[in-house]
């Protein structure tokens, strides 16, 4: 039997609804596929913007942290100084009291533009009114000394309000730093689920891109190039902040917050911590005699001397200008003692040649402290700190051991 004819309303059916589905499919995947790249983009530059804010923090509060430090270490060598004279009254240790009365309110000024949120400023408003209260009474009880009134001055030290004061300082310093890292470890978050949310989204575009077309998959490698080099800015980054650029070595904010996990460590397993402070002896005279450059090579060589002679799992990290500080952790004095001074007697045996084929020898003073029951980072790099002065004032190019 033969076919009929196919209408005319078939005939058309046949011919267009095909084309017309396959269009609306086109359009419903495009348009998927413009709503993926979209919200992709929006996130991505969200994330972006997110993981460079939390950079921008985290620097920002490291350098809070340090300065925060810092302060602490000054105000403690104020009271330091400052009771020496009272006690001695010798009149040249209100030099470095004055050096670091100085050094307060410098870093209480670096402090002030850093900080925000009104609760942060309050603080640092209230710990300067504090700091300004305790070195006024400082400046009374040298005075009295310098005129002679010794048992007011005893009678004063003797009531324990200068130490209280300190301690209420040293307290409200230590609260300062627990809302900064706080407040880090919140944008931190904030930038970690951004970034996991960017991620899920690319990961579901590189899916559907897959299915849909295979121009997709070319988006999806651009997309996670850009990821790639986004880790490794960051990296770069974490790099920068965390080494020091002349030496390679921890720079002083890295090697503090090792010195910090070290100390927990071992106040928690009971194990011995020592830390060396050291300092290249008339370094000053270095760099007028043969320039800076040399006195970087000077740096730079010392700095892979004491690299390639400690442990491995020693902390070896550059303080600031020609001072070093080395972490042992599971070492005890006697034995830090010993590593210091294989490194003193190598540093003082080893011509250092410079770029212009000069040669010159250099010397090493060093001051140990052992991490004492329940001290902290600031009381145990003080002593240490303060053996080296003593190393300082007894000839140089030795190894003393703190109190």
């Amino acid at each position: 039997m033969a076919r009929p004819f196919p209408t005319l309303t078939s005939a058309w059916n046949r011919i267009f609804y095909p084309k017309a589905r396959k269009g609306t499919y086109a359009l419903a995947a495009t348009l998927v596929m413009a709503l993926l790249v979209g919200a992709s983009a929006l996130l991505n530059h969200q994330a972006s913007r997110e993981r460079r804010e939390s950079n921008e923090w985290e620097l920002r509060t490291h350098h809070v942290l340090d300065l925060t430090s810092r302060l602490k270490t000054a105000t403690l060598l104020t009271t330091r100084y400052e009771r020496t004279f009272l006690l001695t009254q010798d009149s040249s240790y209100l030099v470095p009291y004055r050096r670091a009365r100085t050094e307060v309110y410098r870093v209480v000024s670096e402090l002030a533009p850093l900080i925000e949120g009104q609760q942060q400023s309050g603080a640092l408003s209230n710990i300067r009114g504090q700091l300004d209260g305790q070195i006024a009474s400082m400046e009374k009880l040298i005075s009295l000394t310098r005129r002679g009134r010794h048992e007011e001055v005893m009678a004063e030290l003797g009531t324990g309000i200068s130490r209280r004061s300190i301690d209420t300082i040293l307290t409200e310093l230590d609260e300062f730093e627990r809302v900064e890292r706080q407040q880090l470890a919140a944008r931190a978050e904030r930038s970690a689920v951004a970034t996991r949310n960017s991620e899920r989204l690319v990961d579901l575009l590189t899916a559907v891109s897959l299915i849909l077309i295979a121009g997709g998959f070319i988006s999806s490698l651009a997309l996670r190039r850009a990821l790639r080099s986004e880790a490794e800015t960051r990296e770069e980054l974490r790099r920068m902040a965390t080494t020091d650029e002349l030496t390679g070595l921890a720079n002083r904010r890295e090697v503090l917050s090792g010195i910090d996990r070290m100390i927990a460590a071992s106040h928690r397993h009971s194990r011995p911590l020592s830390i060396a402070i050291l300092d290249i002896d008339r370094f000053k005279q270095v760099n007028d005699t043969h320039g800076h450059p040399a006195g970087d090579e000077v740096i730079r060589t010392i700095s892979a001397m004491a690299l390639t002679m400690m442990r491995k799992q020693d902390l070896v990290g550059r303080l600031g200008g020609e001072e070093f500080i080395i972490a042992m952790p599971d070492c005890d004095s006697r034995s830090a003692v010993l590593a210091c001074e294989r490194v003193r007697e190598a540093v003082a045996a080893l011509p250092i040649v410079l770029s212009h084929g000069a040669t010159l020898k250099v010397t090493l003073s060093t001051g140990i402290a052992q991490l004492a029951h329940a001290e902290d980072r600031t009381r145990l790099i003080v002593r240490a700190d303060e053996a080296l002065y003593s190393a300082k004032n007894t000839g140089r190019d030795r190894v003393l051991l703190a109190a």
